[in-house]
């Protein structure tokens, strides 16, 4: 398993600039320590972080999840602060496969998923996910950096 790195960051000038430019150094830390398509789950306080990256397609989706659901289920956690770098996107089709696989996983109401993803050019097809798996009633919100997904996780409650 590759090592995870703990950083301590210091803000001194505008925040929300200063936390792009940080979700963009963990965008290439990501891109640089995982392999293709490699996942890495760490147990935090209050909630499983989820590092992926690489093609989302369907299969990778099913391995991904089925990971995912059996670490909360282990951890009686079921807050999920995901961070995706994702370079190949799933096809239409396959996206609207995700609220199947979730029922059939067993990730229901009881799951608050905050997903980043950091790749811009594929953030359109996540948010696409995001609509599906809202439509079943689920209680999962795409952001664009980590430090609102987490927020908005550990807040509670199931607003949008």
């Amino acid at each position: 398993m590759l090592p995870f790195y703990e950083l301590q960051v210091i803000f001194f000038g505008d925040k929300n600039s200063e936390m792009a430019t940080f979700s963009k150094l963990i965008m290439e830390m990501d891109r640089n320590t995982l392999g293709e398509n490699e996942i890495i789950i760490k147990p935090m306080e209050g909630f499983i972080q989820v590092h992926s990256n690489g093609n989302k397609d369907i299969q990778f989706a099913t391995r991904l999840w089925s990971k995912i659901a059996a670490n909360c289920r282990s951890m009686n956690c079921f807050n999920v602060l995901g961070i995706a770098y994702t370079t190949s996107p799933p096809e239409a089709i396959e996206a609207y496969q995700y609220g199947d696989l979730f029922e059939k996983l067993g990730i229901d109401k009881n799951y608050r998923i905050a997903w980043v993803e950091l790749n811009p050019l594929t953030y359109n097809t996540s948010y696409f996910v995001e609509t599906v798996l809202l439509n079943r009633d689920l209680n999962v919100r795409l952001f664009h950096n980590i430090e609102q997904a987490q927020n908005w996780l550990l807040q509670g409650g199931h607003q949008y």
